[in-house]
């Protein structure tokens, strides 16, 4: 009878550590969702600050060849508000992406510990049955 108890606790025990394993491997397939979002926003920022400097060249041309303080003073309001606020947005969206990827890899980081929380505690639990039946 002790032989089939103990069977059925081991394949209690297998049929746990096969759900854990497939709960960590939904939880390490998000973290590298996360992970690549990471890197998906840092490429964004590097074409913001590309672009950033195209802007800062094309500015810089436009402002040498503008004679007249007035005319200087137009175009860079003509050419310049327009991107900026472009600009602005973009970098307010590329920024709003980050907050959001931090905040679900916080999310993830919770879910994990309260994963291996909850396997110590069954662990326990288990360890605690069998000692009460021995």
């Amino acid at each position: 009878m002790d032989d089939n108890h103990e069977k059925a606790d081991m394949q209690q025990i297998q049929d746990s550590l096969n759900e854990l394993r497939q709960q960590y491997a939904g939880i390490e397939q998000r973290i590298q969702n996360v992970e690549q979002s990471r890197m998906d926003v840092a490429q964004m920022n590097q074409n913001i600050q590309q672009i950033m400097n195209k802007l800062n060249m094309i500015d810089e041309r436009r402002a040498k060849t503008v004679k007249d303080a007035a005319m200087k003073k137009d175009a860079k309001k003509m050419i310049c508000n327009p991107l900026r606020k472009l600009t602005i947005a973009t970098i307010r969206a590329v920024l709003t992406v980050a907050d959001k990827s931090l905040e679900s890899a916080e999310h993830f980081r919770e879910g994990l510990e309260d994963i291996i929380a909850e396997a110590h505690y069954e662990n326990k639990k288990s360890k605690m049955k069998t000692v009460e039946q021995h």
